[in-house]
């Protein structure tokens, strides 16, 4: 925690609302979105950094009843900005830089909205999954030996070092089904 703090020119701080924290008299937050924590410096307050988590900043808020993860952006949106009806649950950054949760920069959105925006981003790669023990040349091969039905499934599992499940998602279009196959 920061214990010195400055006012950066037109931050405005108000009275964190937390939905599920409703006595939370602890957390100021500013249209900045940054976060002062209450708690040990009761005077002034002090900036709490909290952590980065798929590159979103998150809070670990604490009251009586618990701690509750927060994303910073979600509750800069929730203090500032007035939803234009109930289908707007999410929070879209217009510049695509989740760690700028500056009130201007945010946006509610529907489920639609949301994708179409990802889709424009452009640090998104389609096609692109860093957690898959697979790639899209090694799919296609799959994909290919599938077509051709000439192997065993539990065969052709193991040697792509899948599991019989994600190779059944595969052949369905469930798992990679954008990698398509002339």
């Amino acid at each position: 925690m920061e214990n010195i703090h400055q006012k950066l020119t037109g931050e405005i701080w108000k009275p964190m609302i937390i939905k599920d924290m409703p006595d939370n008299k602890d957390y100021d937050i500013s249209n900045y979105g940054r976060v002062k924590s209450f708690k040990t410096n009761k005077e002034a307050g002090a900036i709490i950094n909290g952590s980065i988590l798929k590159g979103y900043k998150i809070l670990n808020l604490k009251d009586s009843n618990g701690r509750s993860t927060k994303y910073v952006h979600k509750l800069v949106a929730e203090n500032f900005i007035p939803k234009e009806n109930d289908l707007q649950i999410y929070v879209i950054h217009l510049d695509f830089d989740k760690s700028n949760n500056h009130v201007e920069n945010l946006k509610w959105v529907t489920r639609t909205t949301m994708f179409a925006h990802q889709k424009i981003n452009p640090n998104y790669k389609r096609g692109t999954i860093n957690y898959s023990k697979l790639t899209e040349t090694e799919v296609i091969r799959l994909k290919l030996k599938l077509k051709r039905g000439k192997f065993k499934l539990y065969k052709l599992a193991k040697e792509f070092g899948i599991t019989h499940t994600q190779l059944n998602r595969i052949r369905s279009g469930e798992n990679w089904g954008h990698v398509k196959i002339d």
